[in-house]
């Protein structure tokens, strides 16, 4: 007897942020400091499969992010533990970065969905994008 089992699918797209700051240091090894502004346009594309998460999106650094991870959900909220790539090098004030792992990121997010925008808290950005629950 085969039984139906229910799979949700969701696609992220876009994203938008503020910083708890506006602008960041970015200090060299020959001492020297430089003050940049945020990135605050994401342009992510984020697909989520039965709780299975893979994506990508231009982080508050400008580099580009690829990664892969799980997402649980209960209700509206959602709560995404991932292995990202693009936070090399960013060690000076960066709470996006959990922990450093295969050289890469652990990444941790928690998002609240309200139909079509999604509301995401990374780090200490809080973000919106537009999410799509496909049947």
């Amino acid at each position: 007897m085969l039984t139906s089992i229910a799979l949700s699918t969701f696609i992220t797209l876009g994203g938008w942020s503020v910083h708890s700051d506006k602008t960041y240091m970015s200090c060299y090894s020959e001492g020297e400091c430089v003050k940049n502004k945020y990135n605050y346009n994401h342009s992510a594309v984020i697909v989520e499969h039965d709780g299975y998460t893979m994506g990508t999106y231009k982080n508050s650094y400008f580099q580009r992010t690829n990664f892969i991870g799980y997402t649980y959900r209960h209700n509206q909220l959602a709560v995404t533990g991932a292995i990202g790539s693009g936070y090399s090098g960013l060690k000076n004030n960066d709470y996006t970065c959990v922990l450093p792992a295969f050289g890469e990121c652990v990444l941790i997010t928690v998002s609240y969905s309200l139909e079509p925008l999604k509301v995401i808290l990374m780090g200490d950005a809080l973000a919106v994008a537009f999410e799509l629950e496909l049947d």
